[in-house]
């Protein structure tokens, strides 16, 4: 066989390099074919499911490789992706892309700087505000934005979030009411004021991840089950 044809070969099988691995010149080849491989070591391919971010492409990659030692033999789209790997590799390219990728609007942006600036002058031992800075919300991707991805695999799917937007009502409601019971038919009514679907089971979701960040300064938000929420401020020191 010609060298034109051993180069046009999908696969060889090198008997002989005069360097090393990937910079070397063939001396002795012969091409193989995939049914060959395949039949030949049907034992040894190995399916493998991949997930992970791809820069280039901005996209979550979730498929079936299946693969003979360091040979891909062939890959496939995943129809149903396990949501839980895709959200790791999701998370995976939010790091990569940085929170600019996410869709601020100019009030949230003002809200963060508020935050900041209320943490900077706050000399209390036990401050009240949370770390909003770039590298405090990145390190906590996790805790904080993970629950509003499902359903989303590749960057431009980022510009759905209003999370401000739903924790801000969700938190105006809870401390307007301070004390009361607010039911769960209730705040749904108030966040889809918002334009988003939430249903009640969105709901403890939202407020979970609202109780984490406000037990921390002494708001309790408790709940009564199969009632609903109530919120309880923490009570002020009484005077010397």
């Amino acid at each position: 066989m010609d060298a034109q044809s051993i180069a046009q070969a999908e696969f060889l099988v090198v008997a002989d390099l005069d360097a090393g691995d990937r910079e070397a010149l063939i001396r002795l080849a012969a091409p193989v074919t995939r049914a060959a491989l395949e039949a030949d070591f049907a034992a040894l391919i190995e399916h493998r499911e991949r997930f992970e971010w791809d820069a280039r492409e901005q996209v979550v990659v979730a498929q079936d490789e299946r693969w003979l030692g360091a040979i891909r033999l062939s890959e496939r789209r995943l129809e149903n992706p396990d949501s839980a790997r895709v959200l790791s590799a999701l998370l995976a390219g939010m790091r990569e892309l940085g929170l600019e990728a996410l869709p601020w609007t100019k009030e949230a942006r003002a809200l963060r700087q508020r935050l900041e600036f209320a943490r900077e002058v706050d000399i209390r031992p036990q401050q009240a505000w949370p770390d909003v800075s770039d590298a405090a919300l990145l390190a906590t991707l996790d805790t904080w934005l993970a629950p509003w991805l499902t359903g989303m695999s590749r960057r431009d799917h980022l510009a759905r979030l209003s999370m401000t937007e739903i924790v801000g009502a969700l938190l105006e409601v809870l401390l307007l009411r301070s004390g009361r019971l607010v039911s769960k038919e209730h705040l749904v009514d108030h966040l889809c004021g918002w334009g988003e679907e939430v249903s009640t089971n969105a709901i403890e979701v939202y407020v979970h991840r609202l109780r984490k960040k406000l037990e921390p300064i002494g708001i309790h938000i408790v709940t009564l089950r199969g009632l609903g929420y109530s919120i309880e401020k923490p009570q002020e020191a009484a005077p010397p």
